[in-house]
């Protein structure tokens, strides 16, 4: 697979060299007559894209990037990104280039892609590794037997990806589903385009875990973790906790009240005592809705002061959540025996919050 056909040159490497012409020797004809030798023609070399003569002779062209050298129409030139019309494939065996790389076919099982740059696929990835000091974009999918990697020091962006691994420094968004795949990010992970199912596997981001639905009927294992705790502002941390206390305490008072109001008793006595229940409940949750929302911008005017500091990172489930998942932050974990509907799970002291869209922060969620 190392066949080698891409040939990278470095910043000032000599691409090719103009010999100065020398003396022809002198001839006969066939009668023995003389004749006298012309001096050779000057050589001539066409600077092309990304190359340059180094003096003023024009002796040497030297490349003025690094890139992959090629000889087109006449002129030397240099690309820094390295185009491919088609696959990664025996034809051109693995791609190790410095610079950025487009591929405009698939990359097939068992081939890498190595990049100092961003790489761009408009096929699929199969069962191979693609690896990128900046961005990877995959405009098809990325499926396989559980074989493929997708490593990158910037974003991943993929179609779909089923069986894989994934991993970036930065964040990672899926476009339609992620099944049976294990996703790291150092920032978030996305899936909330098309159905937005996440079905088995691992996702693990140091951010925000956003998708439209996870797991399914079938109860399959799946895992959603924030894995790793920020070093954050101790105020700060401190006045999110206490948000997050008065956001339980208003969820727990929205359950007690909807329970007071699905009581059909038919006993005076204790329909009396409900409605006085319900009139205490509802002006207690008037009260929370009040100091939550003092809380809550007295918070975000905190957070604009520390804008180094970062809290830990929270999960949203933007339609449904399945019996099987399990959500992990940190140290903290919530395995889901029942339907979640519009949730999101963040921690609160030693346990993991589950907050409906009314109860969570407005900045916090993104519902759609």
């Amino acid at each position: 697979r190392d066949v080698g056909i891409i040939r990278v040159v470095q910043v000032n490497e000599v691409l090719a060299r103009v010999k100065p012409p020398l003396l022809g020797i002198p001839g006969t004809t066939v009668l023995g007559s003389e004749i006298p030798a012309r001096p050779g023609a000057l050589a001539y070399i066409k600077a092309g894209k990304n190359t340059g003569f180094s003096e003023a002779e024009q002796q040497e062209l030297r490349s003025l990037v690094t890139g992959s050298v090629s000889f087109k129409d006449g002129a030397v030139n240099v690309e820094n990104t390295l185009e491919l019309p088609g696959d990664v494939d025996f034809s051109t065996g693995n791609i190790d280039f410095p610079g950025d790389v487009l591929i405009h076919g698939d990359v097939i099982c068992g081939f890498k892609v190595k990049a100092g740059g961003k790489v761009e696929i408009h096929g699929v990835v199969e069962d191979a590794t693609v690896e990128a000091g900046g961005d990877i974009l995959v405009k098809g999918g990325f499926e396989g037997n559980g074989r493929g990697v997708l490593r990158s020091q910037g974003n991943v962006q993929v179609k779909f990806a089923e069986n894989q691994i994934i991993e970036a420094k930065g964040s990672v968004t899926i476009a339609q589903n992620a099944l049976n795949s294990r996703i790291t990010a150092g920032d978030n992970i996305q899936v909330t385009s098309g159905s937005g199912v996440v079905r088995g596997g691992h996702l693990r981001a140091q951010g925000v875990i956003l998708v439209k639905v996870a797991g399914n009927v079938n109860n399959t294992p799946t895992v959603l973790e924030i894995f790793q705790e920020s070093k954050g502002h101790p105020e700060l941390e401190k006045r999110e906790l206490e948000v997050t206390l008065q956001q339980v305490e208003m969820s727990r008072s929205r359950l007690s009240l909807s329970l007071l109001m699905k009581n059909r008793t038919s006993d005076k006595a204790e329909r009396r005592h409900i409605e006085q229940e319900k009139v205490k409940v509802s002006e207690r949750l008037e009260t929370l809705r009040s100091a939550l929302t003092a809380a809550m911008q007295q918070l975000k005017q905190f957070r604009a002061t520390v804008p180094e500091a970062r809290s830990i990172g929270q999960i949203q489930i933007l339609q449904k959540a399945f019996p099987g998942v399990k959500v992990i932050i940190g140290s903290l974990k919530y395995i889901l025996n029942d339907d979640h509907h519009r949730v999101l799970f963040k921690p609160c002291g030693l346990e993991v919050a589950v907050l409906s869209p009314e109860e969570a922060a407005p900045e916090d969620v993104t519902w759609q």
